[in-house]
């Protein structure tokens, strides 16, 4: 039995239910045995094959999310090492209210107010990144979370980088339809303009329920979105709208910074301003160097005369004078935290609490205190290298208001929810092109010569047929499962008399192309029985 606990045991913590899956591992719900604090564990395994690569990711990871601290992003509160099983643990603080692309599914899309709060707080925690020179660069509704009040929280750091300002960045990593064209067409960026891109596609999102790029396959979806063609309903606000085009502008440099964001005026709509700003003026480094942040520093390649010149001056444009900053932030904290757990308890008199409406932001000690937008800061941008971007490869394109009733086709109504399974697996590692090709729902078809008729071939696609076969599956109570390939189901249907068990089968036509068969084969079952069931769930599709 001791065995047994401790099998299920991480550390200190008690290893629950799954809660979701990040870019490098699955993330279980924990719960600490002595205190019953409840904590995210996302266990990364690593893979034999890509072993150098993978842990420099979640090396990564992990250093990126010690260094913030920001109450729209999700805390790191320790890292424990699995040696027996290759593993390496991130506890994370739990965020119980589920992924923000689960809310905007069950609400079919935000209402504006809604929006607009929720947008803020992801604002504020990019302005704080970019600030830091950080940025996320896989931006999507699975990575924010939503807490018990439905405040904002951005998790999964496992492709975020350190900006190197002066040179450029070149993994195209993300998730392709948040990808801007400048990673689709594989050249180079800066950085924060693939997180502008991504705020767009995002903001496009909770305010319609889809996604912009239409079109029935991925390729389809793909051109659209290389030449930023899309369409905006009508009941969206103009100033979503306008927001929505600033972010998606196909050129980098015509695209909105995060400073532009936090002032334009629909972020502003029903607040007294602009968010809160979350920037730090950073302020002289303090000499001497302290010896314990020079080390980590050392840790990560950055020593030498040139690397003391740049911190004694406070180069802020040097990934290492950001990062000695972050460095000292974190140890200011945790001598906070010492401090206030050496410290006896407050008296329960009178509490001068101050309700922020965009979320508390007292208890970060990085973030300076709201103050006028117009005196934020964060660092310059660098102008000539952002005259050296590649232009785009194709023409911006204007997009124009549509009735919304053109936007409410079953893929277009559900394309949101079919993408989360599509494309859950980031670009990091591989061509573009090889993400598209195994996010292809047709490759494993099989092409069919037999008996077809009008109720059951169809010219939708795979995901949208698929839909369609386990709605009818689930109203008339048969028990399904998709096979390991993805084109077909094990059903089975039990009454009272005598099981019935049968396949169906997606598949392509032969000599018909751009058709899609359902093909039935009875595995248990009399003939007249499964010609019965055949008949009623025949009658109950629309194909």
């Amino acid at each position: 039995m001791a065995k047994h606990i401790e099998d299920k045991m991480i550390g200190d913590y008690l290893v629950d239910r799954t809660l979701g899956e990040g870019t490098f591992g699955k993330v279980k719900l924990g719960i600490h045995a002595t205190t019953r604090q409840k904590v995210a564990l996302k266990v990364v395994r690593i893979r034999a094959e890509a072993e150098a690569r993978d842990l420099k990711y979640i090396e990564r990871e992990e250093k990126i999310m010690k260094l913030l601290s920001h109450p729209n992003i999700v805390q790191l509160l320790d890292v424990i090492q699995l040696p027996e099983k290759k593993s390496t643990c991130l506890v994370l603080e739990y965020v119980s209210g589920g992924e923000l692309f689960d809310y905007i599914v069950a609400n079919g899309r935000l209402k504006e107010k809604e929006a607009i709060r929720f947008f803020r707080q992801i604002v504020s925690a990019m302005e704080y990144m970019h600030s830091n020179l950080v940025v996320h660069r896989d931006l999507k509704p699975e990575n924010l979370l939503l807490d018990k009040d439905k405040k904002i929280k951005i998790n999964d750091f496992g492709l975020s980088n350190i900006m190197p300002l002066g040179n450029f960045l070149d993994s195209h990593c993300g998730s392709p339809h948040y990808s801007p064209p400048e990673i689709i067409q594989e050249r180079t960026y800066i950085g924060p303009e693939v997180d502008m891109w991504a705020l767009g596609v995002l903001l496009y999102a909770m305010v319609t329920g889809c996604l912009p790029w239409a079109g029935d396959t991925v390729k389809q979806q793909i051109d659209n979105l290389v030449v930023g063609r899309y369409k905006v309903p009508k009941y969206v606000s103009e100033g979503a709208e306008n927001l929505i085009s600033r972010l998606l502008q196909v050129d980098p440099k015509k695209r909105a910074t995060i400073q532009e964001v936090v002032q334009h005026p629909w972020l502003s709509e029903g607040f007294n301003g602009p968010p809160p700003t979350t920037s730090v003026k950073r302020e002289d480094i303090v000499l001497p160097l302290n010896p314990t942040i020079m080390a980590k520093l050392k840790d990560l390649g950055f020593e030498g005369e040139s690397t003391e010149n740049d911190l004694k001056s406070n180069d802020i444009t040097k990934q290492h004078v950001m990062l000695y900053h972050l460095m000292e932030d974190a140890e200011k904290r945790e001598a906070a935290k010492r401090a206030k757990q050496e410290s006896p308890p407050p008296s329960r008199g009178h509490s001068g609490t101050t309700d922020h409406s965009d979320g508390d932001l007292s208890d970060h000690m990085d973030i300076v205190e709201v103050q006028e937008r117009r005196h934020s800061w964060a660092p310059p941008p660098n102008k000539d290298l952002l005259e050296n971007l590649s232009p785009p490869k194709s023409p911006q394109i204007t997009q124009s208001h549509v009735n919304p009733d053109s936007l409410n086709s079953p893929l277009r109504n559900r394309l949101l929810g079919m993408l989360k399974k599509s494309f859950r697996t980031s670009l990091e590692g591989k061509t573009v092109q090889d993400a598209f090709e195994k996010a292809n729902p047709d490759k494993n078809l099989r092409t069919i010569d037999g008996a077809f008729n009008v109720s059951n071939t169809t010219t939708k696609d795979t995901p949208t047929i698929k839909l369609e076969v386990e709605r009818v599956l689930s109203d008339m109570g048969i028990k399904f499962k998709l096979n390991k390939k993805g084109i077909a189901y094990d059903c089975k249907l039990k009454n009272s008399a005598q099981s019935i068990r049968f396949t169906v089968e997606i598949c392509k036509i032969k000599k018909l192309p751009g058709l899609r068969g359902l093909k039935f084969n009875r595995t248990k079952g009399t003939v007249f029985e499964f010609k019965d069931v055949y008949s009623r769930i025949c009658s109950q599709l629309v194909l």
